[in-house]
C-alpha cells in the first residue's frame, strides 16, 4: 500500500494538476468573453454614458474581469521554472501566431500590411500586453525568487502592503485599464508567492463566499455608477481594484484547494489554451464585433461560434507548439545558442 502511494505521488509530480489546467481553460474563456463584451459590444465606452439593459452586462463584466489576474496568481503560486529553451520556444510561437493573425486581418480588408511589421517582435512591440509583462516577470524570476529567499515574512508583508496600497490607490487618478501593466501583474504574482511560501490556504467555503460577495457588490456598484455617474463605470473594472483582486485570489485558491486530479490526455489537449487568448486578441476588434453580431442574430449561434473558436485555437495551438519545438531544437544546435544556454545554467 505504501509503495503504491509513493509511486502515485512520484507520478503526480511529473504530471500537471488537471484541475489547474481546466481552470486555465475557464480563464481563457472568460478573457475571450470579456473582450467580446468590451470590444464587440462596445462596453469599453460605457463611461461615456448610460447603457441600456446594463444589469446582466454588469454581472458578466464583474465575474469575467478577474480572469487575467487569476492566470497570474496561478503562475505565482506554483512558481516558474526558468528555461532559456522554453523562452525561445515561446518567442517562436508568438511570432508564428502574430504573423498568422496579421495576414488574416490584412486579407480580410484590415489595415495596411506595413502596420504589422511589429509582428516579428511580438514581445518588444507589446502585441499582447499580458504576454510582454509576463515575459519580463519570467526573465526576472530568478532574481525575484532569490530576493524573496533572503527576506523574512515581516519584510515580505511590508513589501506587499506597499505594492497593494500603491496599486489600489491609483484608482483615484480615474484612469482606464488600471492594473493592466507590469506593476499590477507583479503585485498579484508576489501575493501568490506569499500565499504559497507561508501556506496560506483558506477553506473552500470562505473563498467561495468572498468571491460571490465581491462579484455581487461589484455588479451593484457598476449598475449604480451606470445610472448616476457613468464616468466611473469602466474605472470600477480596473484589474487593480480591491474587489477584483480579491475575486482573483479567492477563485484561484478554490481550484488550488480541490483534490488534485492527474490526466495526461486532458492536460495535453489543454496545454495550448493560451492560444485562445493569442488568436482571438490577435485578430482584434473586428473579430470580436463579428462574434457579437452572431449573438445578436441568435444566442445559440453566438455560443456555437465561441465554442468553435476555442476548439480551433486549441488545435492550432497544439500544431504551433509542435512546430516551435522542432524549430527551437534546430536553433538550439547552433553554437551561439549553446553558448547562451551555458550562461544560464
Amino acid at each position: 500500500m505504501n509503495m503504491d502511494k509513493q509511486l502515485n505521488d512520484t507520478a503526480s509530480l511529473k504530471v500537471r494538476n488537471t484541475n489547474i489546467e481546466v481552470f486555465r481553460l475557464l480563464l481563457m474563456l472568460s478573457i475571450f468573453c470579456w473582450h467580446i463584451l468590451m470590444h464587440g459590444a462596445g462596453l469599453k465606452n460605457m463611461s461615456d454614458g448610460y447603457v441600456n439593459d446594463f444589469v446582466y452586462k454588469a454581472f458578466l463584466c464583474a465575474f469575467f474581469a478577474p480572469a487575467t489576474y487569476c492566470f497570474m496568481f496561478v503562475s505565482g503560486f506554483f512558481g516558474i521554472k526558468f528555461s532559456l529553451s522554453k523562452l525561445g520556444k515561446l518567442e517562436l510561437s508568438l511570432i508564428i501566431v502574430s504573423l498568422l493573425c496579421s495576414f488574416i486581418v490584412y486579407f480580410l480588408g484590415g489595415q495596411a500590411l506595413r502596420i504589422y511589421l511589429g509582428s516579428l517582435f511580438p514581445i518588444s512591440s507589446c502585441r499582447w500586453w499580458f504576454i510582454t509583462y509576463y515575459v519580463i516577470i519570467y526573465l526576472l524570476y530568478p532574481i525575484i525568487n532569490k530576493g524573496i529567499s533572503i527576506i523574512n515574512k515581516k519584510q515580505f508583508t511590508y513589501l506587499l502592503c506597499g505594492l497593494i496600497i500603491y496599486n489600489t490607490l491609483s484608482i483615484v487618478r480615474l484612469l482606464d485599464n488600471g492594473g493592466s501593466n507590469f506593476l499590477g501583474l507583479l503585485t498579484i504574482f508576489l501575493i501568490a508567492r506569499y500565499f504559497k511560501i507561508y501556506s496560506i490556504l483558506l477553506s473552500k467555503k470562505i473563498v467561495v463566499l468572498i468571491y460571490l460577495f465581491c462579484g455581487l457588490l461589484l455588479t451593484l456598484l457598476l449598475v449604480l455608477a451606470n445610472s448616476y455617474c457613468p464616468v466611473l463605470t469602466f474605472k470600477l473594472l480596473n484589474y487593480n481594484t480591491p474587489l477584483i483582486m480579491l475575486m482573483a485570489i479567492s477563485s484561484s485558491l478554490f481550484f488550488i484547494k480541490l483534490k488534485p486530479l492527474y490526466n495526461k490526455k486532458i492536460n495535453k489537449i489543454l496545454s495550448s489554451c493560451l492560444y485562445i487568448y493569442l488568436f482571438t486578441d490577435g485578430l482584434g476588434v473586428h473579430f470580436y464585433k463579428f462574434v457579437q453580431s452572431c449573438f445578436i442574430n441568435s444566442y445559440l449561434m453566438g455560443v456555437a461560434v465561441v465554442v468553435m473558436s476555442i476548439i480551433v485555437c486549441l488545435l492550432m495551438g497544439l500544431f504551433i507548439d509542435r512546430l516551435s519545438e522542432v524549430l527551437s531544437r534546430r536553433i538550439g544546435k547552433s553554437m551561439f545558442w549553446q553558448n547562451m544556454s551555458r550562461v544560464f545554467v
